[in-house]
């Protein structure tokens, strides 16, 4: 059962490989679905943009350390809670794409006053979340 398991999710790595690298507008229509899922995540005086290539910042309006993190792994949830789907045009096969987000997080004035030093230590812990098995949220 486990070898099961682990064949189809590989299958599945390779079939959303396949999807993504097959056009970018497969890849765009992959992160519109995460903004959106983060978007209807958040409050409305809250922020998300898209930061870079496969990167969004979300700036979150007068929050503390202990709330940003509970957001952060709200976001991190939704972002996993279903597979993005795309239609692949020459077959039209319905193929699920499982996806998931590393966070960093920094607090103003605790980890820095300017954006780009707030921006640097996000980026950093969001590269620990990643070298940590991915799919996790870290603190600056």
């Amino acid at each position: 059962a486990a070898e099961q398991a682990r064949e189809k999710a590989e299958q599945a790595r390779i079939a959303a490989e396949r999807v993504v690298k097959d056009g970018h507008r497969a890849g765009d229509a992959v992160l519109q679905e995460i903004a959106r899922r983060l978007r209807i995540s958040l409050r409305l005086e809250d922020f998300v943009g898209r930061y870079g290539g496969e990167e969004f910042t979300v700036v979150l309006h007068d929050t503390g350390m202990e709330a940003a993190v509970q957001v952060a792994e709200r976001l991190r949830l939704e972002v996993a809670a279903l597979p993005c789907t795309w239609e692949v045009e020459e077959t039209q096969e319905i193929v699920e794409i499982p996806v998931t987000t590393s966070i960093g997080i920094s607090i103003y004035h605790e980890h820095g006053e300017t954006r780009e030093v707030l921006i640097e230590a996000a980026d950093k812990a969001m590269y620990r979340a990643k070298q940590s098995g991915r799919n996790r949220v870290c603190l600056a």
